[in-house]
């Protein structure tokens, strides 16, 4: 019998700007004619959204949301590894935060998943 290894390892790609941008490199050894080959993926770290390669990085952070009407405390919304899209962050259940609108509270009713992969949250728009 042969086993699949999959290792992840982060790796950080630094921006123009001094920052850095989470992007995984997920390598995986695939057992092919009595030896092992290598694949390698890449994909944005959870937390962020976009694509990512071997030499470019575009992993852009979630949004952040203001947390308090008093103070100007921000949080960055979070996704799963690999997401894509704008769209594919969201604030957990139970975040807190503060808008036009006044103070709010996410409260998803306890659901455990709102479809394949995708966790319980309030996600972002297009808008």
């Amino acid at each position: 019998m042969r086993t699949k290894n999959i290792f992840i390892i982060a790796v950080l790609l630094a921006t123009a700007h001094g920052g850095a941008l989470g992007a995984l490199a997920e390598f995986e050894c695939l057992p092919r004619n009595n030896a092992c080959t290598h694949c390698t993926k890449y994909k944005c770290d959870n937390g962020y959204y976009g694509t990512a390669t071997a030499t470019t990085n575009n992993c852009v952070r979630c949004p952040m949301h203001r947390t308090s009407s008093s103070t100007l405390s921000f949080v960055y919304g979070t996704s799963v590894v690999g997401s894509t899209d704008k769209t594919d962050c969201y604030l957990k259940n139970g975040t807190a935060g503060y808008d036009v609108t006044g103070s709010w509270v996410i409260d998803t009713g306890n659901r455990l998943s709102i479809g394949l992969d995708k966790p319980v949250g309030c996600y972002w728009s297009e808008d």
